[in-house]
């Protein structure tokens, strides 16, 4: 597969919890108010927030605590005795609930712990492209010392830019990172120090094909949208213009993609012709990265280097899209082409159509010669 350059200028909302996770002060420790707290003891409960995914799941998310809580060298209440805590304390199953000094004292004395941490978590799975999965999970956490301060937190949740989801060759293994994720960012929030954060397991997708399929696909319409074409970084110059040729906008709402066809006029007026995608923020009305779509042209080839159409696929994260000459398919979170594919014939006019079809996905090209279909696949690893 040929370079295709890429631009990915990231908007302060994608980029600040990345800063703030990595940027965590190494002396790191438990604060309450602001001022670091310090633990003997601590007792670790977790319950899920009526969700079955996380419901099977929370010793997953209660080991990783524990093990941060250890490698800030705090001893932690074992596992059988957290359960039996959660027995004799059921009010800490409402995540409403208050606790005053003289509860904690009544209930915690004979565990000998001098601080509690509640952690509620919600997690949920979904079939991805190409029957893999994904995932994601949030988390609030409550922690109490013998006083019965309290500080609470909330995490980011997942499935938004800049927090993706995670991805899994199982529906467990995708469940497991988004929690262990989800985890990782309440103990930074509380002040602990994270040793290793577990980051989010992405997979890669291809285009296989042209592939013939048996379903009739879906109608493609007209869908050049000029609400949000202002917010893209369209190149106005003497000798370079840019003109939108195509839009589209994510199911989610949040994200756009602008097409842009370039026209640029050199010494000797020769031109020069080329495309871009231009990824666009529609809550802050700014844009946010660039794909460079053009594809140099083969001798007896016809067909324009002009973007026709583009797709979202699913979600905001991945973004397909064809040029008169190419096929392409991105991943909008990484910034990265994932696959492209040069067509058989050049294309002067051309519409994207996505399907699910016998459990598996395809994008289809519907053009002035006829229609094409790519079915979405894992890409392998090298």
């Amino acid at each position: 597969m040929r370079p295709v350059k890429h631009i990915i200028a990231r908007s302060t909302q994608f980029i600040l919890l990345g800063v703030y996770l990595l940027c965590s002060p190494a002396s790191a420790a438990l604060q309450i108010g602001g001022k670091p707290v310090s633990f003997q003891r601590v007792g670790v409960v977790v319950y899920a927030k009526k969700s079955p995914e996380a419901n099977s799941l929370k010793r997953v998310a209660q080991t990783r605590l524990e093990n941060i809580l250890v490698d800030n060298s705090i001893t932690v209440l074992d596992q059988d005795k957290a359960e039996d805590l959660k027995k004799v304390w059921k009010k800490l199953e409402d995540p409403g609930y208050f606790i005053t000094a003289e509860d904690f004292v009544a209930n915690a004395e004979k565990y000998e712990i001098d601080g509690l941490i509640r952690l509620y978590l919600n997690a949920d799975a979904t079939q991805g492209l190409a029957n893999f999965y994904t995932a994601t999970a949030q988390a609030d956490i409550r922690f109490v010392d013998h006083e019965a301060n309290v500080e609470a937190y909330s995490t980011v949740p997942m499935g938004v830019p800049g927090m993706p989801p995670s991805d899994g060759l199982t529906r467990n293994a995708a469940l497991v990172n988004a929690i262990q994720r989800a985890v990782d960012e309440a103990a930074v929030k509380t002040g602990l120090e994270v040793l290793d954060y577990a980051r989010p397991r992405t997979l890669s997708f291809d285009f296989s094909g042209p592939v013939t399929v048996e379903f009739t696909p879906n109608a493609v319409a007209e869908k050049v949208e000029h609400s949000f074409t202002a917010a893209a970084n369209l190149v106005n110059k003497t000798w370079t213009t840019e003109e939108v040729s195509a839009t589209c906008r994510a199911p989610s709402g949040e994200l756009g993609a602008v097409g842009g066809y370039i026209r640029e006029t050199s010494s000797g007026m020769r031109r020069s012709y080329a495309s871009k995608i231009h990824l666009v923020d529609l809550t802050g009305n700014k844009e946010i990265g660039e794909f460079d779509s053009t594809t140099s042209k083969k001798k007896g080839i016809d067909g324009s280097v002009r973007l026709l159409d583009c797709l979202f696929i699913g979600s905001w994260r991945y973004l397909a899209a064809v040029t008169g000459l190419e096929l392409f398919l991105w991943d909008t979170e990484r910034g990265i082409l994932m696959s492209s594919r040069r067509l058989d014939k050049g294309l002067e006019q051309a519409g994207l159509s996505y399907a699910r079809y016998n459990n598996q996905d395809y994008i289809s090209i519907l053009s002035n010669v006829g229609q094409s279909h790519y079915q979405i696949v894992r890409k392998q690893q090298d």
